[in-house]
C-alpha cells in the first residue's frame, strides 16, 4: 500500500513539475536569444538549434523553481483534501509520505550537478560552434546592413563599403586597432582598397584572417605604404572565454596551466610583443655600440642607420594613457643632437648606397599585430639625395615598413613562459636594461588576473554544488510550507517558500563574488556561501519537528 501511495504522489508530482519546467524554460530560452540575434545578426535558419543549446542552460535555473513549485502546490493540496491525515491515522508517518518528494529533490539535485559541471558546457561550445561556422555570413551580413563590424571582433573596428561574399572580398575597407579590448582610443589604422577574408578554425579560438591589399598604415602622425599584409582577429567566444561555462576536466586543466583560458593567453602575447620591442631596442643600442652604425633588412634591400642610440618612447616620457603602440616606438638620436642618417641599399650586398636620406627625427615601430611580426622604420622632416642626381628632394615623412627582425630576438621574446611570469623573484629576462613602467604593469596585471583566476575557479566550484545541495533543502520546505498553508493558500505557500530561495541564491551569489574578490584567502567567501543553505536547512528541522507533533 505505501508503495501505491508513493507512486500517487510521485506522479502527481513529476506531472506539476514537468509541465512547469516546459513554461520556465521556453520563457527563459527566448530571453537568452535576444543577444545572438542582434548582435551577431544570426540566420533565422539557425534560431532552433541555437534554442536547443540554450535549453541546459535554462535548465539550470528552472528545474529547482519547478520542483519548489510542485512540492508546494501536491502536498499542500494533499493536506487540504485530508489525504494526509487519512495516511496518518493509518499508521503511515509523515515522514514516509514525504519520501517521493525527497526523491524528487535528490534527482533535481543530481541534474543540477550534472547540468552546471558537464552538459551546460558542452552545450555552450556547441552554441559557440553554430556562430563560429557561420562566422563569414554574419561578417557579410553585418557589412551588408551597417557597413562595419564595430562590435563584433575585440579590440579591432572594421568598416567597409562593399561585401562580395561569393569572392570572399570586401571593398573600401578602413581597419582600426584600438589602444585595448575596451578602449575608444585608435592606436592604429588601416586603409586599402580592397581585402580578402580567410576563416581559420583552431583548437582553442578561431580566427579570422583579413588580408589587405597593399593599405595606407597610419600611426600617430605617421604613415607609409604596405604590400599585402595579413592579419590575424580572434573570432570573440560569446560564452566560451568565461568560467561559469567550463566543465569540471577544463576547470582542473585551467588550474594547472592557465595559458588554457583564452583572456590569459591573451595577456601574455601582450607581455609578448612589448617584450619583443624591448628586446629590439637593446639589440639596436647593442649593434650602434658596437659597430657605430646599424644593418636591418627590408625584404631584398637593405638600410644602415647612423646613429648614436636609440631609446624606447616609454622610457624617454611619461606616458599617462600608458599606449601600446608608444610603449613598441624605439627613437632614434644622432649624436649631439645631429640628424640622424640613413643609407638605402637596393640589394643586401651592395657596397655602394643608393640613396642617401638625413632625418631630424627617426622612430622604429614594431607592428607585431601582423602574422609575421616586422618594424616600421619612419623618417621626418627628411632631405633625400639620390645617387645619380646632384641635387636634394625634401620630404616631411618618408616610411620604410617590412623591416625583418633579427631571430635572436624573436626566439628570446618567444620563449617567456608565465609560469616565469609569476615567478615574481625571477627577473624579465631582458639583455641588460630594466623593463619599463608599462611591461611591469602587464606583468603586474596578469599577476594579479592568474590570482583571481584560480580563487575564481574555485569559487565556481562551489557554487555550482550548492545549487545542487540547495535543491534538496528547497523541496523538503515547500513540502513544509505546503503542508502549513493549507487549501486555498497554496500560492502563499509558494510564495512564502521563495523568501529561504531567495535567501539561498542571494548568499551563494554574494559569497561567490566575496571568494572572487579576496583571491588571497577565499575561506569567508565560500562560508558565507554555504551559510544560506544551512540557515534553510535549520529552518526545515523547526518546521518538520512541529508538524511531527502535530
Amino acid at each position: 500500500m505505501v508503495f501505491t501511495i508513493h507512486r500517487y504522489i510521485f506522479r502527481d508530482l513529476l506531472k506539476t513539475f514537468s509541465l512547469a519546467s516546459l513554461v520556465l524554460c521556453t520563457v527563459l530560452g527566448l530571453g537568452l536569444m535576444l543577444r545572438p540575434l542582434q548582435q551577431f545578426s544570426v540566420d533565422p535558419i539557425q534560431v532552433p538549434s541555437l534554442i536547443f543549446c540554450t535549453l541546459p542552460i535554462t535548465l539550470t535555473m528552472v528545474i529547482p523553481i519547478a520542483a519548489l513549485l510542485a512540492a508546494t502546490v501536491n502536498y499542500g493540496r494533499l493536506a487540504a483534501d485530508n489525504e494526509i491525515s487519512a495516511c496518518k491515522s493509518s499508521g503511515i508517518s509523515l515522514w514516509t509520505l514525504v519520501y517521493p518528494a525527497l526523491a524528487l529533490s535528490l534527482l533535481v539535485g543530481i541534474a543540477t550537478l550534472l547540468l552546471a559541471f558537464h552538459v551546460i558546457p558542452s552545450y555552450t561550445q556547441k552554441f559557440d560552434s553554430i556562430l563560429t561556422a557561420d562566422a563569414e555570413s554574419i561578417l557579410y551580413r553585418n557589412i551588408e546592413k551597417q557597413g562595419n563590424l564595430d562590435m563584433l571582433f575585440k579590440g579591432y573596428r572594421i568598416h567597409a563599403d562593399n561585401a562580395y561574399p561569393e569572392e570572399h572580398c570586401l571593398t573600401g575597407v578602413v581597419l582600426y586597432k584600438m589602444d585595448d579590448v575596451n578602449s575608444r582610443e585608435v592606436e592604429q589604422m588601416y586603409a586599402a582598397r580592397r581585402a580578402w577574408i580567410y576563416f581559420r578554425p583552431g583548437p582553442r579560438m578561431n580566427e579570422i584572417l583579413l588580408r589587405l591589399q597593399s593599405p595606407i598604415g597610419i600611426v600617430g602622425n605617421s604613415y607609409w605604404e604596405l604590400q599585402d599584409t595579413t592579419f590575424s582577429i580572434s573570432v570573440p567566444n560569446m560564452w566560451r572565454d568565461d568560467i561559469k561555462f567550463k566543465n569540471l576536466t577544463d576547470l582542473k586543466a585551467i588550474q594547472e596551466d592557465m595559458t588554457l583560458f583564452v583572456p590569459v593567453q591573451e595577456q601574455l602575447d601582450k607581455i609578448h610583443r612589448q617584450l619583443l620591442a624591448e628586446k629590439y631596442s637593446e639589440w639596436c643600442n647593442r649593434q650602434l655600440r658596437e659597430k657605430g652604425f646599424l644593418d636591418v633588412l627590408q625584404q631584398e634591400h637593405r638600410l644602415r642607420i647612423h646613429a648614436d642610440n636609440c631609446i624606447l618612447y616609454g622610457l624617454k616620457k611619461e606616458d599617462k594613457k600608458n599606449q601600446s603602440d608608444r610603449n613598441r616606438t624605439v627613437l632614434l638620436n644622432g649624436e649631439n643632437q645631429e640628424p640622424v642618417r640613413v643609407d638605402y641599399y637596393h640589394q643586401k650586398n651592395d657596397t655602394q648606397p643608393e640613396r642617401r636620406f638625413v632625418a631630424q627625427k627617426a622612430s622604429l615601430f614594431l607592428a607585431s599585430e601582423f602574422q609575421n611580426p616586422a618594424a616600421i622604420l619612419t623618417l621626418k622632416e627628411v632631405r633625400a639625395t639620390y645617387r645619380n642626381q646632384s641635387y636634394e628632394i625634401s620630404h616631411q615623412i618618408y616610411p620604410f615598413p617590412d623591416i625583418s627582425l633579427p631571430e635572436e630576438v624573436l626566439d628570446a621574446s618567444g620563449r617567456l613562459t608565465l609560469q616565469e611570469i609569476l615567478d615574481e623573484k625571477e627577473p624579465i629576462p631582458l639583455y641588460q636594461a630594466e623593463p619599463t613602467a608599462y611591461l611591469q604593469k602587464l606583468v603586474a596585471a596578469v599577476r594579479r588576473d592568474c590570482r583571481e583566476l584560480q580563487a575564481e575557479i574555485r569559487a565556481e566550484k562551489h557554487c555550482r554544488l550548492a545549487f545542487g545541495v540547495s535543491c534538496v533543502a528547497l523541496v523538503l520546505l515547500g513540502v513544509a510550507l505546503g503542508i502549513v498553508f493549507r487549501s486555498g493558500h497554496l500560492l502563499t505557500a509558494f510564495g512564502v517558500s521563495f523568501v529561504p530561495a531567495a535567501l539561498c541564491l542571494i548568499t551563494i551569489v554574494t559569497g561567490q563574488h566575496i571568494a572572487e574578490q579576496n583571491d588571497v584567502n577565499t575561506n569567508s567567501g565560500i562560508l558565507f556561501l554555504w551559510s544560506g543553505i544551512l540557515a534553510v536547512m535549520v529552518v526545515n528541522a523547526f518546521i518538520y519537528r512541529r508538524l511531527l507533533k502535530q
